[in-house]
């Protein structure tokens, strides 16, 4: 996964997510990115550093996941119920 400086054009850092990513998203307040996967694991970072919060084990497959609000709580979709 790799994150962009869109008016420059240039990588700014890349965040391992490991393989057959379905879904990123960043949290409400900028603070987080995190990843969903086929691999059964949802993986969150710091936004401002890249560094590594969570990695989520699901019990299967994770097609979607979404930040609540107050970025504490991520919801997740798919085989994983």
């Amino acid at each position: 996964m790799r994150l962009w400086d869109v008016a420059s054009h240039r990588e700014l850092r890349r965040m391992e997510q490991g393989n057959d990513a379905y879904w990123v998203g960043i949290s409400p307040a900028g603070s987080y990115v995190a990843s969903a996967a086929l691999d059964h694991r949802v993986r969150v970072w710091q936004l401002a550093s890249g560094d590594p919060v969570a990695t989520i084990d699901a019990e299967g497959p994770v097609q979607a996941a979404a930040f609540s609000p107050d970025e504490r709580r991520i919801v997740t979709f798919g085989a994983d119920l």
